[in-house]
């Protein structure tokens, strides 16, 4: 794909046959071939692979019999050596899932077929920190009574069951679900105030039919300052994609200004993109 790097003004079809994108540079297909575009032809860089985490300057893969592989320059790839290939990685076995930190695989995660996880900074060793999870999403881990634990460099926090993550691209944004409703946990492991009135009502602007966020954003209002909005994507109960606008979330008076249903058609692509993206200040 020529000219990669600019914005087009319509849709354009680069890839079909995707299983899982991994980052906007790199994918696997439904053959299970792990894919990376380098700004012209895809280059295929691995077979049977079933997922992987990073982007093509360091990624982190998993093949179907366990192995761990990566790829790309340090410390992106989670390691302190360049790896011009896809090379698997001996120290670790029987992986079923790797996630990173980010965009960046410098840190990241492997959990195994017996629930371990094991911890590795790009220029450090494989450790384990803990047993009896069956998830990993992020830095987060689930374990197998469906607690949710977040792992920070103070160490495990304990956070509640049950939980939904809705991971963003960094964690402070990261949205966990509740209820069907967006909980008082934030992505950092923190449980905001109930008490206070302006965590309160917006908590109470939030919609009660959530099944997944898929976009969240509190941008300042163009017209009126100190005034805060919502901007909020997700799939309702229903499996409907919602667009969903609240003037003045932090306030009793705040208003719903956009409460949209779209579908899945490219053409509502559009529509969101327009919903989402923030207009300039007059």
């Amino acid at each position: 794909m020529e000219n990669y790097d600019k914005f087009t003004e319509s849709l354009t079809k680069y890839i079909e046959n995707v299983k899982q994108v991994v980052s906007s540079e790199v994918w696997i297909d439904n053959n299970n071939d792990l894919y990376i575009g380098e700004g012209g032809e895809p280059k295929k860089i691995g077979s049977n692979i079933v997922m992987a985490s990073g982007t093509q300057m360091g990624l982190l893969a998993v093949d179907k019999d366990g192995y761990l592989y990566a790829y790309g320059i340090k410390p992106y790839n989670g390691f302190d050596k360049d790896f011009k290939e896809l090379t698997k990685i001996e120290d670790v076995k029987d992986v079923v899932k790797v996630s990173s930190m980010g965009d960046s695989a410098w840190r990241f995660f492997t959990l195994t077929k017996d629930g371990t996880v094991y911890f590795k900074q790009y220029d450090g060793e494989f450790t384990k920190i803990m047993d009896n999870v069956k998830d990993i999403q992020g830095s987060y881990f689930i374990d197998k009574q469906d607690v949710v634990y977040l792992w920070n460099t103070k160490g495990i926090v304990k956070m509640a069951p049950k939980l939904q993550i809705n991971l963003q691209k960094d964690i402070a944004n990261t949205v966990l679900l509740e209820n069907n409703t967006i909980s008082y946990y934030a992505g950092t492991g923190v449980k905001f105030d109930k008490d206070d009135p302006k965590i309160e009502q917006l908590y109470n602007h939030y919609p009660k039919d959530i099944k997944q966020v898929l976009f969240v954003n509190y941008p300042g209002d163009s017209k009126e300052d100190r005034v805060i909005n919502l901007k909020l994507v997700y799939v309702n109960t229903k499996n409907e994609i919602v667009l969903y606008g609240v003037h003045n979330v932090y306030d009793a008076e705040g208003t719903v200004d956009v409460n949209t249903k779209v579908s899945r058609s490219l053409d509502d692509v559009s529509k969101i993109w327009e919903f989402i993206r923030n207009p300039e200040k007059n």
